[in-house]
């Protein structure tokens, strides 16, 4: 996996580079001091954005990441409440979390017991 290959989606790159903000990062990953799975954790965060949050919340992060709106921004222009904006954002962030950190578990037992170099 290469970074070309994901270079060209604007909303993947505009997300938070987790070894600088690590809101996306799955909490696993957090306490590593280490990145070496930079590439893998962002072919899971683009898998995440297609296929673990709502049509909504994918909006909204859209919005807050790639747009860099604020929350109240973001409010009016859907028109909804700025509390409703904070919940969507932070169950989109949470779910993409887990499906991250799901992914790069079953990618790494998958690596330790089927790529080995022996």
């Amino acid at each position: 996996m290469t970074n070309e290959i994901l270079a060209g989606d604007k909303l993947l790159n505009s997300l938070p580079d987790p070894t600088i903000d690590p809101r996306l990062l799955p909490h696993s990953m957090r306490i590593r001091t280490s990145y070496n799975r930079f590439d893998l954790y962002r072919f899971a965060l683009k898998e995440a954005m297609k296929h673990c949050i709502t049509p909504e919340q994918k909006s909204i992060i859209e919005m807050h990441y790639l747009k860099g709106k604020k929350r109240i921004e973001i409010a009016k222009e859907l028109n909804i409440k700025p509390s409703t904006v904070t919940k969507k954002l932070q169950s989109g962030e949470a779910a993409i979390r887990e499906y991250t950190a799901i992914y790069i578990e079953i990618y790494e037992m998958f690596e330790k017991n089927f790529l080995r170099e022996d």
